[in-house]
């Protein structure tokens, strides 16, 4: 969390050249605010925005570990899942239930619809319905 100490670091950084630049501009005209310091405020500020969208765009690993995290989880669960979902098609036939739904399907092999809806788009390249008639017509052939 090398980025977030430097995020706010420099945050605090900026705020307090904010109430500085403000407490000068106070001060310099008598309790009166003038708004001079407004223009070296917004140049700093707007010089954070962009270091914030420059290191974002430039390292999108050091602010979205997140996808890590789902690529990982995604690793630890396809083996099992294509196994239950090969067992599923092949053995038990579940396609041949008209009114099979997704969320009765990963109910049936345990892991939530959106998972199994990803995981049939990612590995097989088709949506659910698409999935199920290919392995009708599959059947018909044969």
């Amino acid at each position: 969390m090398n980025w977030l100490k430097k995020f706010t670091i420099v945050f605090i950084l900026i705020a307090v050249f904010n109430l500085v630049t403000y407490s000068i501009d106070l001060i310099i005209h008598n309790g009166r605010e003038s708004f001079l310091f407004i223009y070296p405020t917004l140049i700093i500020n707007v010089g954070f925005i962009y270091w914030i969208g420059f290191v974002g765009f430039s390292k999108p690993k050091l602010l979205f570990n997140v996808f890590k995290l789902i690529e990982n989880t995604t690793e630890t669960f396809a083996g099992d899942l294509k196994h239950k979902l090969h067992n599923a098609m092949t053995i038990e036939e579940v396609y041949k239930n008209a009114n099979l739904t997704l969320t009765e399907l990963a109910t049936q092999l345990e892991f939530h619809p959106k998972t199994l809806s990803k995981y049939i788009n990612e590995v097989h390249h088709m949506n659910f319905s698409e999935f199920l008639n290919f392995h009708r017509i599959e059947k018909v052939k044969e």
